[in-house]
């Protein structure tokens, strides 16, 4: 588990986050769908990133991280940021990850063969990606996960996942059922 920062080539921003695995393997297909500075738009692929640093680090270390040196964006820093970042990893590795003062930074992973071209990767609109259609009910997606999703819990024309409840008849995705009966006005007050 590290914390890891990567630049953004041609921009002044870095790109700051965790992962369990190598760095490289979270970025094979760039960071595309996140929200980021509009100076990254078509500069987050695999060819545009280089790593900086990699610390011991967890999930809940990033988010102390994000509140220590808000970010610009999303998960984007000025890189003028970068040596805040990096004091905030360290103090961090030192105290929750038994570091010392000199080693508390990993060697960098060697960048990899650049992955095979062309593996569906999915970007944001301003970066040259598409919306997908619901060919059932016209609506549009982002990303094919949240289309597959909503054909399968609330497409009018394929979705079979609602149910009645049965406390108050209403028709809700089978999933959040259980979440409607505990906050729903409606549904607590017909136990009632």
């Amino acid at each position: 588990m590290v914390l890891y920062v990567f630049e953004v080539a041609g921009t002044p921003y870095v790109k700051l986050g965790y992962t369990s695995a190598c760095p490289w393997g979270r970025v094979r297909e760039g960071f595309w769908k996140l929200v980021h500075p509009t100076a990254c738009c078509g500069k987050l692929g695999w060819d545009d990133l280089r790593l900086l640093s990699v610390s011991p680090g967890s999930l809940e270390d990033e988010a102390y991280v994000k509140a220590q040196v808000p970010p610009e964006r999303g998960e984007f820093w000025l890189r003028e940021q970068l040596e805040a970042l990096r004091a905030v990893m360290k103090a961090l590795a030192v105290s929750n990850g038994g570091c010392n003062d000199e080693d508390w930074e990993l060697p960098l992973p060697p960048k990899p063969e650049s992955p095979a071209p062309g593996r569906g990767v999915e970007k944001l609109e301003c970066c040259g990606g598409s919306l997908i259609p619901c060919f059932g009910c016209g609506r549009q997606f982002k990303f094919y996960i949240r289309l597959l999703t909503h054909k399968r819990e609330s497409c009018p024309a394929t979705a079979g996942a609602k149910v009645a409840c049965d406390r108050c008849g209403a028709s809700v995705i089978k999933r959040h059922l259980k979440r409607h009966q505990d906050q729903n006005k409606r549904c607590r007050d017909a136990c009632e």
